[in-house]
């Protein structure tokens, strides 16, 4: 039975003579097997030379990289799915509340107005949160009459609290400060 034109990637090369290039049959053009007479297309598999194993190591990469890429590819699709159906989601509360017709912006022109408007916020930093809630919170043990190791205690926990939260924020688990 002849060999298929394109054999699989995956089919091991042991057994098989092995061309110059290409697949040619050993020779090449014009020496006893012109260029006409070639019956399928060469392969990697072909021309890496070395043992089966570095074949499967190969073989092993490739597939590595195409599941790579089609993962990459999955998450772009599903993404612009989500986003498609935020957008779709949002809409229909529009029209329930009764804006859809005060409400002709994009999702596009709409967070760049909502970043606009945020934009002139004085940013609030890690230690200037902590520095605010240690001061709620002393003040919290100073209006119940606490001192000592008790007010140390409030402190110590209004700090953890207040990096914690600072944490969730940043990394979308809390929704505000």
């Amino acid at each position: 039975m002849p060999e298929p034109l394109n054999p699989p990637r995956w089919k091991p090369a042991a057994g098989r003579l092995r061309g110059p290039c290409l697949g040619l049959p050993l020779g090449g053009p014009g020496r006893g097997a012109p260029l006409g007479n070639v019956t399928r297309l060469g392969t990697m598999w072909d021309t890496i030379g070395g043992d089966v194993g570095q074949d499967e190591q190969t073989k092993r990469v490739w597939d590595k990289e195409r599941e790579a890429e089609r993962k990459r590819v999955y998450r772009q699709a599903l993404a612009a799915e989500q986003a498609a159906q935020q957008e779709l989601e949002e809409q229909s509360i529009r029209d329930f509340w009764g804006f859809t017709s005060s409400e002709t912006r994009s999702k596009a022109e709409r967070d760049a107005a909502a970043k606009r408007m945020t934009k002139n916020r004085p940013s609030l930093t890690l230690d200037s949160y902590v520095q605010e809630t240690l001061q709620g919170a002393r003040l919290e043990g100073e209006r119940r009459g606490e001192s000592g190791e008790l007010l140390q205690d409030r402190l110590k926990r209004a700090e953890t609290y207040a990096r914690w939260r600072w944490a969730g924020v940043q990394d979308g688990s809390v929704a505000s400060l």
